[in-house]
Protein backbone atom coordinates (compact mmCIF):
# COMPACT_ATOMS: atom_id res chain seq x y z
CA UNK A 1 0.00 0.00 0.00
CA UNK A 2 1.63 3.30 -1.25
CA UNK A 3 0.64 6.72 1.13
CA UNK A 4 0.65 10.19 -0.55
CA UNK A 5 3.15 12.90 1.06
CA UNK A 6 -0.01 14.82 1.85
CA UNK A 7 -1.66 12.18 3.51
CA UNK A 8 1.22 11.14 5.21
CA UNK A 9 1.59 14.58 6.35
CA UNK A 10 -1.87 15.39 7.57
CA UNK A 11 -1.46 12.02 9.77
CA UNK A 12 1.23 13.19 11.80
CA UNK A 13 -0.11 16.63 12.14
CA UNK A 14 -3.78 14.94 13.12
CA UNK A 15 -1.71 13.22 15.62
CA UNK A 16 0.80 15.88 16.99
CA UNK A 17 -2.49 18.14 17.30
CA UNK A 18 -4.55 15.00 19.47
CA UNK A 19 -1.62 15.02 21.71
CA UNK A 20 -0.59 18.69 22.34
CA UNK A 21 -4.82 19.07 22.93
CA UNK A 22 -5.06 16.55 25.49
CA UNK A 23 -4.51 17.37 28.92
CA UNK A 24 -2.42 14.76 30.52
CA UNK A 25 -4.06 12.95 33.65
CA UNK A 26 -3.24 14.78 36.49
CA UNK A 27 -1.90 18.28 34.29
CA UNK A 28 -4.31 20.64 35.37
CA UNK A 29 -3.47 23.65 38.10
CA UNK A 30 -5.06 23.74 40.97
CA UNK A 31 -7.88 26.74 40.81
CA UNK A 32 -5.17 28.99 43.64
CA UNK A 33 -2.20 28.72 41.26
CA UNK A 34 -1.50 30.75 38.17
CA UNK A 35 0.86 29.41 35.61
CA UNK A 36 3.13 31.54 33.07
CA UNK A 37 5.22 29.34 30.80
CA UNK A 38 7.63 31.24 28.17
CA UNK A 39 10.60 30.02 26.45
CA UNK A 40 13.25 32.49 27.91
CA UNK A 41 14.21 33.39 31.47
CA UNK A 42 14.46 37.07 32.48
CA UNK A 43 17.95 37.93 33.68
CA UNK A 44 16.06 39.54 37.18
CA UNK A 45 12.70 40.38 38.38
CA UNK A 46 13.95 43.95 38.86
CA UNK A 47 12.52 45.81 36.30
CA UNK A 48 15.30 48.45 36.34
CA UNK A 49 17.92 45.50 35.75
CA UNK A 50 16.39 43.74 33.14
CA UNK A 51 14.97 45.03 29.73
CA UNK A 52 14.71 42.16 27.78
CA UNK A 53 11.73 40.55 25.56
CA UNK A 54 11.69 37.89 28.91
CA UNK A 55 11.55 39.99 31.37
CA UNK A 56 9.46 42.31 30.22
CA UNK A 57 6.77 39.70 29.71
CA UNK A 58 7.21 39.06 33.34
CA UNK A 59 6.88 42.69 34.63
CA UNK A 60 3.81 43.18 32.82
CA UNK A 61 2.61 40.07 34.97
CA UNK A 62 4.25 40.98 38.65
CA UNK A 63 4.29 44.92 38.36
CA UNK A 64 0.65 47.41 37.79
CA UNK A 65 1.76 50.69 36.25
CA UNK A 66 0.41 53.55 37.88
CA UNK A 67 -1.62 55.15 34.65
CA UNK A 68 -2.26 53.44 30.87
CA UNK A 69 -2.81 54.54 27.77
CA UNK A 70 -6.40 53.93 26.37
CA UNK A 71 -7.81 54.73 22.93
CA UNK A 72 -6.90 55.86 19.42
CA UNK A 73 -5.44 58.65 20.80
CA UNK A 74 -3.69 57.05 23.98
CA UNK A 75 -5.16 59.59 26.60
CA UNK A 76 -4.35 58.75 30.25
CA UNK A 77 -6.35 56.25 32.39
CA UNK A 78 -5.65 55.33 36.41
CA UNK A 79 -4.54 51.93 37.13
CA UNK A 80 -3.07 52.39 40.58
CA UNK A 81 -3.06 56.19 40.53
CA UNK A 82 -6.58 57.43 41.79
CA UNK A 83 -5.55 61.24 40.78
CA UNK A 84 -2.28 63.09 39.11
CA UNK A 85 -1.49 66.59 38.18
CA UNK A 86 0.38 68.34 35.68
CA UNK A 87 3.64 70.34 37.45
CA UNK A 88 5.52 72.59 35.09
Amino acid sequence: MRVSVGKAVVAVVALLVGLVGTPAAGAAAPADEFVFLQRAEAGSLDHLRDFSVAALGIHAHIYDPLVDMEGPDFTLAPKLATSWEVVN
